[in-house]
């Protein structure tokens, strides 16, 4: 005979299993499903709205009840408290639940497209928001190379190094700056040459 906190579980499990059977895109959610589903089901629906309208699932924190949900989701998800169900249903509509990790991966990809484009990634601070981010790898490199707190993980420096990621950009302007220098130098040579001078107006 089953205790009574079995027959709760399998009932649970039963609607783990067929709650999201209902979902619609017309918002008709069956009556019998429990208050709590119903709930998730609701969100779940303007989520589906929201990835519409927009083409991602990253709702702003402050977007009202339903950015709070979305924020409830990725930490249920990080305490492994999601349901299979649920999270089978969010992967469906691309759902991020790290935000830092795809925040940082969208920067990589912006710094390959810019590598691609000049040939290196010193990326200048001029450059916005890519080139503060790439400011910030360079400085939490310097903590993480000397075993202290920071953001950059083993695999984050390894795909930086797929780049050739200069960690040391005051070594590399010190180089640009010996080149500028000694073109300097050849345009002065190539205007005594021309001038027969060095009084360069």
């Amino acid at each position: 005979e089953q205790t009574k906190g079995q027959r709760g579980d399998n009932h649970n499990q039963q609607y783990n299993n067929t709650t999201l059977i209902h979902i619609t895109n017309n918002n008709n959610i069956d009556p019998t499903t429990p208050r709590s589903y119903f709930t998730w089901e609701q969100r779940y629906q303007q989520l589906q709205d929201f990835h519409e309208s927009h083409g991602h699932t990253r709702v702003p924190s402050s977007h009202g009840s339903l950015g709070s949900w979305v924020v409830r989701q990725r930490q249920l998800h990080n305490k492994g408290k999601m349901t299979p169900i649920q999270k089978r249903w969010l992967d469906r509509l691309g759902f991020v639940y790290n935000i830092r990790e795809w925040v940082w991966m969208e920067r990589y990809v912006a710094l390959e497209e810019y590598k691609l484009q000049h040939g290196h990634t010193n990326v200048p601070l001029t450059e916005g928001v890519l080139g503060e981010w790439v400011y910030y790898q360079r400085v939490q490199y310097s903590h993480y190379s000397k075993g202290r707190a920071s953001r950059l993980t083993h695999k984050r420096v390894a795909l930086l190094e797929t780049l050739s990621f200069d960690w040391d950009r005051g070594r590399t302007r010190q180089i640009e700056q010996d080149l500028a220098w000694h073109r300097k130098l050849q345009t002065l040579r190539r205007f005594h040459q021309r001038e027969g001078h060095f009084r360069v107006p």
